[in-house]
């Protein structure tokens, strides 16, 4: 389903489908109420998100000059955080910053790829486009963990990511439950990596 990548990178596809963070951008963007059923929709969330309304609201009509010395892309940057830390908290990934008592000093990044403009230039509000794990291995290595919408197959991405530019990297200090599982299914007896690789 459409959600495939955010509930992959997220919660390891324990997410529920209801809760498409979508909805959030979509409040902040154009004032569409968050469904009631949504985890989005509770209290906690309500004040910062309008306030986030209101601002963009006023970024929009004002031709995007700056408010109280902050500029649009500054922001914008700002939103966007708050928003994946929200999403990374509310579903069991702690936002923090390694390195971490984790296998072979591995640190987890949730990775969100967002379009700032338009192909014609024109600003957009915050959004996100795809989402994706990435484990920093060390020594300059990586790997980028994904799901696509209508496949069920895990693509694995050795140091190479789905994109560069526009995108926010959230580290974490833990994966999901489910996020083993799955890797776990995956991957049943993994082989160890020699030393100096």
């Amino acid at each position: 389903d459409e959600c495939a990548c955010w509930r992959w990178a997220t919660s390891g596809l324990q997410a529920a489908i209801g809760n498409d963070p979508a909805q959030v951008f979509n409040y902040i963007a154009t004032g569409i109420d968050i469904d009631q059923g949504s985890g989005w929709h509770a209290q906690q969330y309500t004040a910062p998100l309008q306030v986030a309304r209101q601002r963009y609201t006023r970024y929009d009509t004002g031709g995007y000059a700056a408010i109280g010395g902050v500029t649009y892309d500054d922001w914008f940057n700002q939103v966007l955080s708050s928003v994946v830390h929200e999403f990374c908290r509310a579903l069991g990934l702690a936002p923090g910053a390694g390195p971490f008592h984790q296998n072979n000093g591995a640190r987890y990044f949730v990775c969100v790829k967002f379009d700032r403009t338009s192909p014609t230039g024109d600003r957009y509000a915050p959004n996100y486009t795809h989402w994706w794990l990435r484990i920093e291995l060390g020594g300059g290595r990586f790997v980028c963990l994904e799901m696509f919408p209508q496949s069920n197959a895990l693509t694995f991405r050795w140091n190479h990511a789905h994109a560069v530019n526009d995108v926010f990297m959230q580290e974490v200090t833990n994966l999901a439950p489910n996020h083993m599982a799955v890797l776990d299914h995956v991957i049943p007896n993994p082989a160890p990596v020699p030393a100096g690789q």
